[in-house]
């Protein structure tokens, strides 16, 4: 991810801005657009793919637990779990030219790299913390409900009540990711990992992707513009990547960063649970894969 300012956002000149933008959507016009040519680097494939092994493989041990209690370890697990899957859905859609959209994927991912590694690193808590969370999910579902009953179903005959009576506990917690990404980060340096990762991940990397790829920004929507020699603008199919990376380079950059995280959240799960089998295995199975020595 470009940590590069562009000039022309935030200028209080409109004549500025609008020919830095035009200029831009020429230079995008200028460059070739073989998005199926630009696959994804074949080390790194093997990378992902040992990754992905490693990560469902660790499903199949079963953990004790009761009905009235699920353990912070079956939650660490079904982050990695989903971060496996969001990770194979990227190379599957950078493969296929949907480069962007796999970044939608790549955001989320990050996301579940945070939870996991709070429900390694901060145990009880971390699920306490987390079911209060959704008494606030349940509750921002139920207000949906009210609002379909109140403004539609209400004011016509056999109408469908939605609502179900939900009411939020105090207890509720809303969601802050920003919040959970500075504890996670302090989680990961009282115990020996480095935790500025977790707030260059957030603040960089997936704030980048939420304005550039996720969201209807003009940041996003302005990357499918293409002015053309006669001056005529054209909404091209695939929106342009960012800078002067070519499409190649910034496809196996992005992918290669995501499956770091995933290796890294499958490290802290060996280290947590005292399994050297487990790391050593993996840090094989990664060097053999990347042609590095262990």
């Amino acid at each position: 991810m470009p940590v590069t300012e562009r000039s022309f956002l935030g200028s209080e000149d409109c004549s500025e801005w609008t020919q830095a933008i035009g200029q831009q959507c020429r230079r995008a016009g200028d460059r070739s657009h073989d998005i199926l040519g630009a696959m994804v680097d074949e080390r790194l494939a093997t990378m992902i793919d040992v990754l992905l092994k490693s990560g469902r493989k660790q499903l199949a041990v079963p953990i004790e637990a009761t009905p009235e209690t699920v353990p912070n370890e079956a939650f660490s697990l079904a982050c990695i779990a989903r971060c496996a899957d969001l990770l194979e859905g990227e190379l599957l859609l950078y493969n296929g030219g949907q480069w962007s959209l796999a970044r939608i994927l790549g955001r989320t991912l990050t996301e579940f790299w945070l939870y996991g590694q709070h429900f390694l690193l901060d145990g009880d808590r971390a699920v306490e913390e987390f079911m209060e969370e959704d008494q606030r999910h349940q509750a921002t579902q139920e207000f949906g409900h009210n609002q379909v009953w109140e403004q539609l179903e209400s004011h016509r005959a056999g109408g469908i009540d939605t609502r179900t009576g939900y009411e939020e506990p105090t207890t509720a917690r809303r969601p802050n990711l920003s919040v959970l990404a500075g504890r996670v980060r302090e989680l990961r340096d009282e115990q020996g990992y480095s935790g500025g990762i977790a707030v260059v991940r957030y603040n960089l990397s997936y704030r980048w992707d939420s304005a550039v790829d996720v969201h209807p920004t003009f940041d996003l929507l302005r990357r499918y513009f293409r002015i053309r020699p006669d001056n005529t603008l054209a909404v091209e199919p695939v929106p342009e990547v960012v800078d002067n990376r070519d499409l190649s380079t910034h496809i196996n950059e992005e992918l290669r960063l995501d499956a770091n995280l995933l290796a890294d959240l499958l490290g802290i799960y060996f280290q947590v649970r005292n399994d050297t089998d487990g790391m050593s295995r993996l840090q094989t199975a990664l060097a053999t894969a990347t042609g590095k020595d262990t």
